[in-house]
């Protein structure tokens, strides 16, 4: 098996989003660092699901800025399926 040019173009860019986003939370979570290592239960776990969000902004965003997956395809994954 060989994969073709374009699956190897948008691997490289999904790699590429990756980085990314693994850069955005690494410089989110020394600017919450204050946030994260104290508090409350309440206020460590908002500042977790800010990173999550952060994450998934920045992921999706650069994903589909750079055509890494198509959109038609990743709207098509959410749609449900039609019972026969």
């Amino acid at each position: 098996y060989r994969p073709s040019a374009i699956t190897m173009r948008r691997l490289g860019l999904i790699v590429l989003a990756s980085a990314v986003m693994g850069v955005a939370l690494y410089f989110a979570s020394l600017w919450m660092v204050g946030f994260l290592s104290s508090g409350s239960f309440l206020q460590l776990l908002s500042g977790v699901l800010a990173l999550v969000l952060i994450a998934t902004v920045v992921y999706f965003g650069i994903v589909l800025a750079t055509g890494a997956i198509d959109r038609k395809q990743l709207l098509g994954v959410f749609k449900r399926s039609k019972k026969a």
